[in-house]
């Protein structure tokens, strides 16, 4: 069994003008909606043995306060991380890829980006419309283990679709 989860970034700060998009970090939502997110997570055991991050400053500062939970678990979880700057901003088809050639050895990933790409891959894959706000999640389980029947979405289930109750 392989799980894929989705995690839109949590939510970014607009406030300073002129910051790159790319640069921009989260805000105090966000940086509370994280750490619930991680949480969630825990106790719904589905907690990534790997990693695929968007290299962008949001996705880095959710993964790092989702990271700080994580440490809290009795087994001091630690996934195998990749900051991937191909994940900024990607369409579907990309992110992915991207899980496919990080898929060998892994039984769960998680892929850390960006909408609209994550919103429209969770509703390719699961068939049916998928809002993705500021930290949501979507898990879905892989029918074949092998990641090469990952494309065609009769390949996964929805296993759960979770937003932050404060977003």
């Amino acid at each position: 069994m392989v799980y894929l989860m989705l995690l839109r970034h949590a939510k970014s700060d607009w406030s300073e003008e002129g910051t790159a998009d790319i640069d921009r970090p989260l805000n105090p939502r966000g940086r509370r909606a994280a750490p619930e997110m991680a949480r969630w997570m825990l106790e719904h055991h589905f907690l990534p043995d790997r990693v695929l991050c968007s290299s962008a400053r949001r996705t880095r500062e959710t993964l790092t306060r989702m990271q700080e939970e994580w440490a809290k678990a009795p087994a001091n979880h630690e996934p195998q991380i990749h900051f991937i700057d191909r994940l900024y901003l990607a369409p579907p088809q990309t992110i992915l890829e991207t899980a496919i050639e990080h898929a060998q050895g892994a039984s769960a990933i998680l892929v850390l980006g960006h909408n609209p790409g994550m919103e429209m891959l969770a509703t390719q894959l699961s068939q049916q419309h998928i809002e993705m706000p500021t930290c949501a999640i979507v898990v879905f389980e892989a029918k074949p283990t092998w990641p090469e029947d990952w494309w065609d979405s009769s390949s996964w289930s929805l296993v759960a679709h979770q937003r932050p109750k404060h977003a």
